[in-house]
């Protein structure tokens, strides 16, 4: 399956290709200086590529809110991963292809100073991936926090006998951690798990270790797949409960239930 990044690539490129054919060598006014400086530069190059790039990275910003709490994790997950793409390659990448294939008139002097620049925007590139990954941090490590604390409260410490195994709660906590480790791991391409140097690391980790290999089997293609996967579910899980609230809603049978 194509990744989010060679999508976006793809989908550029065919619009470049449509709109070039305003400065085809048959169209009469297409090598007039005054028509074709203003169109490569600020409307093609400027108008429709860089401002696309802000546009988009502005946009996904809005999602690494703290108080966007609706955004699915394995979609921040996928976002950052495109912004990180957006910085490294990218952004550089598509501004000299549009450069190339849309370049002004050589005796038009290069203009300076214009914005967003490739630099401005691989910058904040940058920052949004740092706050996509800082807000799923938040939003994992919440739930994860979460299911400890509904642990510890829901049991009966003082009538409980003394523990001899590890808690099904606590193996559920590990089975989760290291879900996510093999997810964010093979999505940003990272090494495998380290040993941990602690003797109760290593024994918290036993039961995970023995289902997930030591190096990451799934390409980021592959893990971007099963998360967009996810966020679809995700999607239909909550229109068939909106869905479901509605309609208790009109028929008397309010149970309680908002509306988000």
């Amino acid at each position: 399956m194509m990744t989010t990044k060679a999508s976006v690539i793809g989908k550029l490129k065919l619009v470049l290709v449509n709109v070039k054919e305003f400065v085809s060598s048959d169209i009469t006014f297409s090598s007039k200086s005054y028509f074709r400086g203003p169109f490569c530069v600020h409307d093609i190059r400027q108008g429709l590529v860089l401002r696309y790039f802000e546009y988009m990275l502005e946009k996904m910003s809005t999602y690494g809110e703290a108080s966007n709490s609706q955004c699915p994790p394995a979609l921040l997950l996928i976002l950052a991963r495109l912004c990180l793409d957006l910085e490294t390659k990218t952004i550089t990448y598509i501004a000299s292809l549009t450069e190339e294939m849309f370049a002004p008139d050589e005796s038009a002097v290069p203009p300076t100073g214009l914005q967003p620049s490739p630099a401005q925007l691989t910058t904040l590139a940058h920052d949004t991936t740092m706050k996509l990954l800082n807000h799923y941090v938040s939003v994992k490590g919440l739930a994860v926090s979460q299911m400890i604390h509904t642990s510890v409260k829901t049991r009966d410490w003082l009538g409980a006998v003394e523990p001899r195994n590890v808690r099904a709660a606590m193996k559920r906590v590990v089975e989760e951690i290291t879900e996510l480790d093999t997810q964010i791991g093979s999505l940003f391409e990272e090494g495998g798990i380290k040993g941990a140097n602690s003797e109760g690391s290593r024994r918290a980790l036993s039961h995970a270790s023995s289902k997930v290999p030591s190096k990451y089997k799934y390409t980021p293609s592959d893990t971007e797949t099963s998360l967009l996967n996810k966020v679809k579910f995700y999607s239909m899980v909550k229109k068939y409960s909106n869905d479901c609230t509605y309609w208790n809603l009109i028929n008397g049978e309010n149970d309680g239930l908002v509306i988000p």
